[in-house]
């Protein structure tokens, strides 16, 4: 007990020598007691890893830019970052019906839609599934799970009513991750 009482005054001491006494210090910098959410980072895996690149045409690009600058994951990152990532992207078709994502496994992918519509569904307590929304072309999904490593949450299905012989088209990336359930 002693030792902590020990740490504790050592504690206290730094904090004095830094500019006034501990009750100074916190009213003095209020933002650091605000309530936020911080999303923090490591790089793991291979540091000479070089992204593929798929080539895209101008209305794809634009297309992509457009859903990643909307996103949360993507918004801030340097415009080099982003080329990266648009670079990496390659188009999937689905058929319609088909699960893109489902609700409760691993996060694996961002998706883009390029063509066509997607639906959202909700599992439910009770066993079914609730479609929530429908969504098209530029809606984005897949980061959120991937940002907080985590399992999907919702299940998103392509659309019954799509153009082009039953499919969409939907570009996708993979991104590496350090969460595995």
């Amino acid at each position: 007990m002693e030792a902590l009482q020990q740490e504790v005054e050592m504690l206290r001491q730094q904090i004095i020598g830094m500019g006034g006494t501990p009750g100074e210090r916190a009213a003095a910098t209020p933002s650091a007691r605000k309530k936020g959410v911080a999303i923090c980072s490591e790089q793991i895996g291979d540091e000479d890893f070089v992204p593929p690149i798929f080539p895209k045409g101008a209305g794809t690009r634009v297309l992509l830019e457009g859903a990643m600058s909307a996103s949360s994951m993507f918004n801030n990152l340097s415009r080099e970052q982003r080329e990266a990532v648009i670079g990496a992207m390659y188009p999937a078709q689905r058929p319609a019906g088909e699960p893109i994502i489902i609700q409760g496994e691993p996060a694996q992918n961002y998706f883009i839609v390029d063509v066509g519509k997607c639906d959202v569904f909700v599992s439910r307590p009770h066993g079914g599934e609730e479609l929530v929304l429908t969504i098209g072309s530029g809606a984005s999904f897949g980061e959120i799970a991937l940002m907080y490593e985590c399992e999907n949450n919702i299940t998103i299905k392509a659309h019954v009513d799509v153009p082009a012989p039953g499919n969409i088209s939907i570009t996708t990336c993979q991104i590496q991750t350090g969460w595995s359930p």
